[in-house]
Parts: C-alpha cells; structure tokens; sequence
C-alpha cells in the first residue's frame, strides 16, 4: 500500500479541525419551566405567560387580548439567572461572527376567541431584544398566518387544527436606529440586556389569542479555531516548498 505523504496528512488534519471547529447552539426547550420569562409589568390586562405540555411537549404558552400586545413576557438578564448565563457566551460570540434567533411556533385553532365569524387579517409573533447600549428593536415576525389559513381550504379551517411554523432572524450588532429592519441586535458593551417575546394580532378577528413557542435558539456562525488556521498555514508552505522542488 503506497504510504500517505506528509502534505496529504497536513491537508486531511486541516479539514478535520475546521469541520470540528462548529460552535454549539445553545436552545431553550421550555421541558418543564418557562426558563425566565415572565408576564412583564406592561402587558395588556388578560395576559399571561405559562408553561404547558402539549402532547407531551414542554412550551412557553403566551396568551393575549387581540391587538399589540409585544411586549407581553420579558426574559431579563437579571431576574433569569442561569438561564441568562446559558444565553449570554453564544450571544457575544454572534455579534462577532454573525448568527441567528430562531424559534418554533404552535397556533391551535380550539385555543383562540374569534370575534363572530371573522377571520383575523393577521395573527403575529413579535420579538424585541433589548440592550444598555444597542438600544430596543422590535421586530414583528409574520409567518405566513393571515385571514385566508382560518378560511376554507386554510390548515386552521377546521375545529382541532393547528398551524406550525420556524422563524428566524439575524442577530447582529449595532445601535438600534429604528425596530423593523428584520434584525435583532445587540451590542458588546451592554452590561445588561432583555429578550421580549409576544403578540401582535388583529382585533377585528381574535378577541384572545393564544401562540406556544419552542426550542428558542440563539446560533453563532461557526468560524475556524486557530489550531484549524495554523494547519492551513503550515500546509501552504508546504505547497510552497513542493513547488520550488
């Protein structure tokens, strides 16, 4: 068997330390608690924020009179403890390399009070990420879910249906100018920050609106570790020494 030479070793390890060089997402799965957040003091009068197993599922359940109510639960970086400082690395570590806020949401048709026979124009999530320095950025998330899905031939026709849906924004770093750019953002120099979550819907249509959100995920991009770089480094010079051979 013909031996391997040394670039082709130097070449082949360089691959494997990148490919392990992947930063760990790190996921609330709300199993059984609400990690944090709670009912914040702003909230419409009828809100609440619980925890509820559905179909064996822990979920962080919001519940709200129709219209805004986007501010509803707040996840402070004080009051949530080791959950904050579950959050906090993967944060800092996606303001410098870029990353991702992503969420699951659960919308059951039995849960909601519509008004009459009206079908809600817009049924919304919303997220605010807030910071000493970045300031308060509310992004209202639409996920496909306007009147024509609660009408017929929609997946919330029917008594007993549900509509499900991922969403995901960038989380970027910066001052907030204006909320509604499609981005959360954070600074590095905040020394305190708040995570909101709630609901934006139409009034006309649900007069209480009920949403369970899952596996809230804050996703760093993965960059090469410097043991990564250093083979890469090594393995040009030996390109280069081949070549001058």
């Amino acid at each position: 068997m013909r031996p391997i030479n040394l670039f082709t070793w130097i070449a082949f390890t360089a691959v494997l330390t990148l490919t392990s060089a992947a930063n760990a997402d790190v996921t609330l799965t709300f199993d059984s608690t609400t990690q944090g957040f709670a009912l914040d003091g702003g909230a419409p009068t009828g809100s609440t924020v619980s925890w509820e197993s559905v179909d064996g599922d822990g979920k962080l359940k919001l519940t709200a009179p129709g219209g805004w109510a986007g501010s509803m639960s707040k996840l402070d970086a004080t009051a949530a403890g080791t959950t904050w400082g579950l959050l906090s690395p993967e944060i800092n570590t996606a303001l410098t390399n870029g990353g991702t806020i992503s969420f699951d949401v659960l919308v059951r048709r039995d849960d909601q009070t519509l008004v009459g026979d009206q079908s809600p124009n817009w049924f919304q999530v919303v997220l605010i990420s807030q910071g000493e320095f970045s300031g308060y950025d509310s992004e209202t998330l639409s996920f496909d879910l306007w009147d024509s899905q609660w009408e017929t031939g929609g997946q919330l026709e029917n008594p007993g249906s549900s509509f499900t849906a991922n969403v995901s924004v960038p989380l970027v770093s910066g001052v907030v100018s204006a909320g509604g750019n499609g981005e959360a953002q954070f600074n590095l120099s905040d020394t305190w920050r708040n995570f909101h979550l709630g609901l934006n819907n139409d009034g006309t249509g649900v007069s209480n609106a009920v949403v369970y959100l899952d596996n809230f995920t804050i996703s760093a991009n993965a960059v090469p570790e410097p043991t990564g770089l250093g083979f890469l480094a090594l393995t040009g010079v030996v390109i280069a020494s081949r070549r001058r051979r």
